[in-house]
């Protein structure tokens, strides 16, 4: 049944309760943004010679720490709340972005390595394993995520075609992705690599945007309509939506991810200097 109208529902009869946590959220994401935005002003301030593998960065950095500020303001606002359901929706696309978020952070981190000439002695190699570990994982709690936030919904329905589907399309998308990165092991990097770093710039913008207009419109919704339960279609395609947008902008990323210099090295003064003075002695 619906409680009263004026009886905030703040999920209190939860053995998880989304509004709580949505506070401890704002704290930490805003620490991290500041760590992004530190990471930028370095990169700003700070010259290289890989100027190709810099901008790369700075374009990831650029969308990760937006990203984080506006996942910050949307937990904060879920913090308010006062309907149990419709926090859980708000949380389930801002946890997605958020998703998003660390994605193209860490994977800025590999452009700064090799933009910083620090991809010698296999560093470069373990952090793609690194990178690719963390895909894994967010791929797999995306799926979770879909999957409780449904269960949560509807306590006590039974979900089982909803989950064994998410987790049978994780698993086809794990596969589908470890069959491409064994047949790509050996390729060299060229400067289709900046194409891919846009596409999942554009493409965690595009999610960021999505879930922010979806969120909006979710607030707009009045209590009632979320008692007894909301509509199914609307939950089911929500949950759809939080999991397969946000595994498509990991998808992106792994082409998106360092590999060698782009930019060749460039000869230093001295460098020139004995060019040049070879050059003189086979003329005399």
């Amino acid at each position: 049944m619906a409680p009263d109208p004026h009886v905030p529902d703040t999920c209190l009869s939860y053995d998880w309760n989304p509004i709580t946590t949505a506070a401890s959220w704002v704290p930490f994401l805003g620490g991290l943004a500041g760590f992004v935005f530190a990471g930028i002003i370095v990169t700003l301030s700070v010259r290289t010679s890989g100027k190709a593998e810099a901008a790369n960065a700075l374009k990831l950095l650029f969308v990760a720490f937006f990203s984080l500020v506006v996942a910050a303001y949307l937990f904060a606002t879920a913090a308010g709340e006062q309907t149990c359901p419709r926090a859980e929706t708000e949380q389930a696309y801002t946890g997605a972005v958020l998703a998003t978020a660390i994605v193209c952070m860490i994977t800025s981190l590999s452009w700064l390595i090799v933009a910083y000439e620090r991809h010698h002695d296999g560093v470069l190699s373990f952090l793609r394993k690194l990178i690719y570990f963390s895909l894994v994982l967010a791929t797999v709690m995306l799926a979770v995520s879909a999957t409780s936030y449904v269960d949560s919904i509807y306590q006590g329905t039974n979900h089982l075609t909803f989950n064994i589907t998410i987790y049978i399309v994780t698993g086809l998308g794990l596969m589908i992705s470890s069959i491409i990165l064994v047949i790509r092991r050996n390729k060299v990097a060229s400067t289709r690599q900046a194409t891919w770093v846009n596409a999942l710039a554009l493409t965690s913008l595009s999610y960021l945007a999505i879930a922010s207009i979806v969120t909006g419109v979710i607030l707009s919704i009045p209590s009632k309509h979320w008692y007894p339960e909301p509509s199914h279609w609307f939950i089911y395609t929500t949950g759809w939506v939080v999991f397969v947008l946000p595994v498509a902008v990991l998808g992106v990323s792994l082409p998106a991810i360092a590999r060698t210099p782009i930019t060749p090295p460039q000869p230093s003064k001295s460098g020139w200097l004995g060019l040049i003075r070879r050059a003189q002695r086979r003329q005399s």
